[in-house]
This record gives structure tokens, sequence and C-alpha cells, in this order.
């Protein structure tokens, strides 16, 4: 009995519901519309603070990774995180309080993967070449990008996912090809299955290298570090400050901040 009530005032409400939008079709489509791009905006924001703050970051010990913030002084508003492939630069040619800086960026859409007579849409992050060492994370097939990469034309390390599920898991797939937006880009390596780094969707990293399109001194990046064995916050980001104000003379006066997705209270998980 109950389980036919609870069916029956389902199907009265469903015909009230069908009765509302034939008299105001318009208002319910706006507000379904309203309601849908909410919870869409919500979703995406909570699955980024999800992956950065609160999950605890499978990577060697995560207390010693930094992101780089950006906020003026002198004006009111949310500090940046993005930077200058300039500044990106600086800081890795002279900064003294870090192990490794590296960068990655989300400023590109999905890139074109052609195989078998078919194209397809993937999610590539383009990134720095010290960017999985900085991490310090160790690949299941093959190696990481190298510095000598940028000199070798474009290079991709897959996904454990992308690898498996869309190539079918080959065990040669290091050294082999793929044509991605109309470029024969060589596999360096396969990610293990544990890795994971904001967007989860990611399936394959580019390098950001010399022959990068769009150029990378004209990308917006986001900028990466692992601090030194005794070296602090406080330290890092006074020296980053500096530098920053160094290049940027004829700017006004910025500070560099490094906010909590450095994970001092938290262990790594391997």
């Amino acid at each position: 009995m109950r389980g036919r009530r609870w069916t029956t005032d389902l199907l009265q409400d469903v015909r009230y519901a069908v009765r509302l939008f034939t008299r105001a079709p318009t208002f319910t489509a706006v507000a379904v519309t309203t309601l849908a791009l909410g919870i869409g905006a919500n979703t995406a924001v909570f699955s980024a603070i999800d992956s950065v703050l609160l999950r605890p970051l499978p990577f060697k010990n995560p207390e010693q990774l930094v992101v780089v913030w950006n906020r003026n002084l002198k004006e009111q508003g949310p500090s940046k995180l993005f930077q200058s492939y300039r500044d990106f630069e600086e800081y890795a040619r002279h900064a003294r309080s870090f192990d490794a800086v590296s960068t990655a960026t989300w400023a590109i859409g999905p890139q074109l993967w052609r195989a078998h007579g078919q194209v397809r849409e993937v999610l590539a992050l383009p990134v720095g070449p010290t960017f999985f060492t900085m991490l310090g994370v160790q690949p299941s097939l093959g190696r990481t990008f190298l510095p000598e990469d940028e000199r070798a034309g474009c290079s991709i390390v897959l996904s454990h996912r992308f690898w498996q599920n869309e190539l079918g898991g080959p065990a040669d797939v290091v050294g082999q090809s793929l044509d991605l937006d109309r470029r024969p880009c060589v596999v360096r390596g396969v990610t293990s299955p544990e890795f994971a780094f904001y967007p989860a969707a990611a399936q394959l990293w580019t390098l950001l290298g010399p022959d990068f399109q769009p150029a990378r001194e004209q990308l917006s990046l986001g900028v990466f570090g692992r601090l030194k064995s005794g070296a602090t916050r406080e330290q890092a980001q006074s020296e980053v400050a500096s530098l920053y104000a160094g290049l940027h003379r004829s700017d006004r006066l910025s500070a560099i901040s490094f906010p909590s997705c450095t994970r001092s209270n938290r262990s790594s998980p391997g």
C-alpha cells in the first residue's frame, strides 16, 4: 500500500508540473535552465576544491609543494593564479628556495587526435619539462619529460586511463607517435593509475616546448614549486616577490602568496 501511495503521489506531482509548464512554458524553461546552470557551476567549483584542497595530494612530500599566486597590494580583488612565461622563467632561473619550479596551463581548449580514420577531441594539459619530477611521481611505462625533449619536437605523456581505454594498453607504446592537431607527437611515457592532477579528466600531457602553439610566451600559466629541505614558505614568498618586483620595476609593487594547497598537515599516500 505504501509503495502504491508513493507512486500515486509521484504521478500527481508530474501531472501538476506538466500543467504548470503548459501555462507558462517560457518561465518554466528559464527556471529549469537557471537551475541546471547553477548545479553545473557548483559541481565544477566543488570538483576543483575537492581535487586541490580536500583530498590529500598524491605526490612525494606534498608539504613541500607550493603554488604561486600574484596579488597587487594596492588593489582590491582576488589573487591571480596565472603568471606570464617571463615571470616563470625568472623564478626558475633565480629562486634559491626551490628544488624545482615548473608550470602548467589550462588556457587552451581540447586538441584533435586522429587515429584509424577518425578525429576525436582529447583533453591535453600543457606542462613544463620538470613538471612530473617536481611533483615527485614515477610513470608506469617509459619516462616523463626531460629538458632535452624541448628540442625534439612534440612530446606527450599519456594518462594510464587513456593508454588503457583508448589505445588498448599496448606495452610498446613508448616511442610511438600520435597525431595531435596534425602534429606527430612522440609518446615518452604513461602515468601510474594513481596519478591525478587537476582537471582529473586530462587524458594526456603535452610539453611546453619552443614550438608549442600558441606560443608559450603568450599563455597564462600556473606556476608550481617544490621547496628545498629547510626552506620555509615565508622565505620563498619574500624571494619570489623580490624577483617579481625586479622584473616589473615599472609596475606597482606586488606580493606573491602561497595558499593552502601546501599540505603541511597531510601525509603523502605514496
